[in-house]
C-alpha cells in the first residue's frame, strides 16, 4: 500500500511518464543558455548581481544543462548520467569539449 502511494506520488510530480528517462530527470535543454533557463528564477533578491555573474560564467562554458530534481539522490543521479553521457560520447567516438 506504502509503496504504491509512494510511486503515484513520483509519478505526478515527474509529470507525463516518458520511457526514455527516468523519473526525476529533464531532457537536455539545447540550446537554450543557462542565462535564459535560470535568469527569472535568480535575478531577484540582493545576491543577483553575484549570480548573474556565475550564471554567465556557466553559460560560457556549458552549452546545455539537465535538470534533476532535488530528492535525496540527485548527486548520485546527476553524477551517473554525467558519467554514461560522456562514456556514450567517447564510444561514438565524439569529441568530449571538456575532459575531467
Amino acid at each position: 500500500r506504502d509503496s504504491a502511494a509512494l510511486a503515484q506520488a513520483m509519478a505526478a510530480s515527474t509529470g507525463p511518464a516518458d520511457a526514455s528517462r527516468p523519473p526525476g530527470v529533464e531532457d537536455a535543454h539545447s540550446p537554450i543558455s543557462l542565462l535564459e533557463l535560470f535568469a527569472e528564477e535568480y535575478t531577484r533578491g540582493r545576491n543577483a548581481t553575484i549570480y548573474n555573474c556565475q550564471l554567465a560564467a556557466l553559460s560560457r562554458r556549458y552549452e546545455a544543462i539537465r535538470k534533476i530534481r532535488g530528492e535525496g539522490n540527485c548527486f548520485f543521479r546527476a553524477f551517473w548520467l554525467g558519467w554514461v553521457e560522456r562514456m556514450m560520447a567517447v564510444c561514438r567516438g565524439g569529441a568530449v569539449l571538456h575532459p575531467l
